[in-house]
């Protein structure tokens, strides 16, 4: 059976994208951010991986644990909780330091 993930944010997309997968016939494996995500999204999943904003580590690991190769992001992140909060891990501060720019669309 062929196999998604998810990294989800707020909204309701990632809830109608996991269920659309499942019916479609996939497995749907999500990481999902505490305090963004919806929890309901967790009906529509194979697994579901609760991480903070920034920790891209544990989203790889995740992922590669589940053996999960195709990854889309579906929701967003409040600007505000990805630049104030938790702090990131290794690769996600790696990642925030390359950005040229912190803004919306980057």
């Amino acid at each position: 059976m062929q196999k998604i993930g998810i990294i989800a944010g707020n909204g309701d997309f990632p809830i109608e994208f996991a269920r659309a997968a499942k019916q479609k016939g996939l497995q749907v494996f999500a990481a999902a951010h505490e305090g963004e995500t919806l929890p309901e999204l967790a009906q529509w999943c194979d697994a579901i991986c609760w991480v903070k904003v920034g920790h891209l580590g544990k989203i790889i690991k995740f992922f590669k644990d589940q053996d999960v190769h195709d990854v889309l992001m579906a929701g967003g992140i409040k600007k505000t909780r990805f630049f104030s909060g938790s702090l990131p891990d290794l690769r996600g501060a790696a990642v925030l330091a390359r950005m040229i720019t912190k803004k919306d669309d980057s």
